[in-house]
């Protein structure tokens, strides 16, 4: 069995017979952890990434939900840039916001999303876990706000960054639970709204 350290400091054991776990809430989403098919790969996770990244992890949804100041649902508009400021290297996308389930933030505006790494110019840092973003592809975020509100950087290490993968569905890397991928639904429930 593997364990993992939650940000709630709990140590929760893996087993690798596990398919699926779900989690109902009364919340708009259904958390559960994915099928094993689906790989980090699959969500343009990069292997091997050239910067540790040292971060807490989250057990569910609610968990996340509870952490983030905002969870936004929106499509990348283009393909990254480097972002100046901050200790490490960063990749700033713009986000067209599309649905909004918690925090200030207006539809139809964008937001600056700062991701971990230099994806973008040479010499390109890859942070271990972190995907880098697609322009065109949809993606729900938990994260928090800049002072300005203009940036939203992603929680658990910008790993808290989830790929439509289907229909009202969205999967977010190994990361963000610290052991395996999940997924995220929209529930029928508000669905209009996010």
């Amino acid at each position: 069995m593997k364990k993992r350290m939650t940000s709630k400091g709990r140590k929760v054991a893996i087993g690798g017979g596990i398919l699926a776990v779900v989690v109902v809430t009364a919340g708009l989403f259904t958390l559960q952890l994915l099928d094993p098919n689906v790989t980090d790969e699959m969500l343009n996770v990069p292997r091997g990434g050239t910067m540790s990244v040292s971060h807490p992890v989250y057990e569910d949804e609610q968990e996340l939900r509870a952490k983030a100041e905002v969870v936004v649902r929106g499509v990348i508009r283009d393909s990254g840039s480097p972002a100046s400021g901050g200790s490490s290297p960063q990749t700033a996308y713009k986000l067209k916001v599309l649905g909004v389930d918690k925090g200030n933030v207006a539809v139809g505006s964008t937001l600056i999303v700062q991701m971990l790494g230099n994806t973008t110019d040479e010499p390109k840092v890859y942070a271990e876990g972190v995907p880098i973003l697609q322009a065109g592809k949809e993606y729900l975020i938990f994260g928090n706000l800049s002072d300005n509100g203009a940036d939203i950087y992603p929680l658990a290490g910008s790993t808290a960054v989830g790929l439509k993968t289907g229909e009202g569905t969205f999967t977010f890397p190994s990361g963000t639970t610290g052991g395996s991928n999940l997924q995220v639904k929209k529930s029928q429930e508000g669905a209009e709204d996010l």
